[in-house]
């Protein structure tokens, strides 16, 4: 079977992620929507050859109230995690990138 024969996505609706970040407040960040991304090795591939990438979920991530909104977050997190392949299931940090408008994804397994 190829990769292209392989689906990537879990069923978004049975959430396997844990947000296991210290607290859920946005800290400094505006209520809105937000892409998630993280750097990560793409380990669906079968290969000795390691390199970062970077990928972004289509799943915006929101803030209310300057707040997360854990299940936006844990949905956007798990889009990531099946899109690389990674098998972490913590979502440990998240960081507002001022320059890009982005949140940046830290996943522990």
């Amino acid at each position: 079977m190829s990769m292209s024969d392989t689906v990537i996505y879990s069923d978004l609706t049975k959430n396997r992620m844990v947000f296991d970040c210290e607290t859920t407040k946005a800290m400094g960040i505006a209520d809105g929507e937000y892409e998630l991304r993280t750097n990560m090795a793409d380990y669906r591939l079968d290969t000795d050859d390691f390199f970062m990438m970077q990928w972004a979920s289509g799943h915006k991530v929101k803030v209310v109230n300057g707040e997360w909104d854990v299940t936006s977050v844990l949905k956007a997190s798990q889009h990531l995690m099946d899109a690389c392949g990674y098998w972490g299931v913590y979502v440990e940090q998240l960081d507002y990138d001022y320059k890009g408008d982005f949140i940046e994804l830290t996943v522990g397994s």
